[in-house]
């Protein structure tokens, strides 16, 4: 498996190489010499890449996943990767299509994730992405405003913030059945709360904005908790401000959270 260095390496070069316009992906595929197709594909499909003969390659999207142009870009940027990845190619030679599912579902796939790794950093470079990001605050305007610039998901935007922000947050991905499917913390936070255990998989506990939001009551986007209705083995007494956004498909939601930073450095135990 490549490291995230050399995934940087290789998405930085050929986003230099193409010229890429962060408003623009289209004319990518075209310039990098590539096939582009648009064919619809099972439910849990959204890209697809494959060999055509002769050092030939073709990139495709499934139109019946195209819920917003930022994930259209990020499934793009994606099955790229598939096309520029040596050992990705190698498979691709060896199989007559490779199909990916929606972005970040594939993460116990090592090839996935390298795919998934090279798109953030072709489409959002760490330097112009902090840039963009310095002094605004973790809530939906912000990662609205990340993802319209890029031209990026909200998903893929939120997940990025959190990665490089220096701020004390987390990010949570929950779906209608109340079940956390993915968990995201910033480097502070995770040197901050270093005994509290991840909640992948597990059941979105009530007291949470969001579990109020999957039952149905969406009256209110923000609210102040404690930061112990989201983790039960934290110390009491500390408090955080969580915001909930509908993904917009899949049935799913992102839970923001914010921990008070001057709470959190004045707890002695952490």
């Amino acid at each position: 498996m490549l490291s995230e260095v050399q995934i940087m390496c290789m998405a930085s070069d050929l986003r230099q190489e193409l010229g890429l316009a962060e408003a623009d992906i289209a004319a990518v595929i075209g310039d990098a010499g590539y096939t582009y197709i648009e064919k619809t594909l099972p439910e849990d499909v959204s890209g697809f890449s494959m060999y055509l003969g002769s050092g030939r390659y073709a990139i495709g999207f499934n139109p019946a996943h195209c819920w917003s142009k930022g994930f259209r870009r990020f499934t793009i940027a994606h099955e790229l990767a598939h096309v520029t990845i040596p050992a990705h190619r190698a498979l691709l030679q060896a199989t007559e299509i490779h199909q990916s599912q929606p972005e970040f579902r594939s993460r116990d796939n090592d090839l996935e994730r390298e795919a998934d790794r090279f798109a953030v950093h072709f489409l959002t470079p760490a330097h112009a992405f902090r840039e963009q990001a310095r002094f605004k605050e973790y809530c939906p305007d912000t990662i609205l405003g990340l993802a319209r610039h890029f031209g990026t998901s909200v998903y893929a935007t939120a997940l990025r913030y959190v990665e490089l922000t220096d701020q004390s947050c987390a990010l949570f991905v929950c779906n209608s059945t109340g079940k956390i499917l993915y968990e995201k913390r910033s480097g502070p936070m995770l040197d901050e709360y270093r005994q509290m255990r991840l909640l992948n998989r597990e059941a979105v506990r009530p007291g949470t904005l969001v579990h109020d939001w999957i039952k149905g009551n969406q009256s209110e986007q923000q609210c102040r908790l404690g930061l112990e209705d989201w983790y039960d083995d934290c110390p009491e007494g500390i408090e955080a401000t969580e915001t909930v956004i509908a993904l917009g498909y899949g049935s799913q939601y992102f839970s923001l959270l914010i921990p008070d930073e001057q709470q959190v450095h004045e707890e002695d135990e952490w």
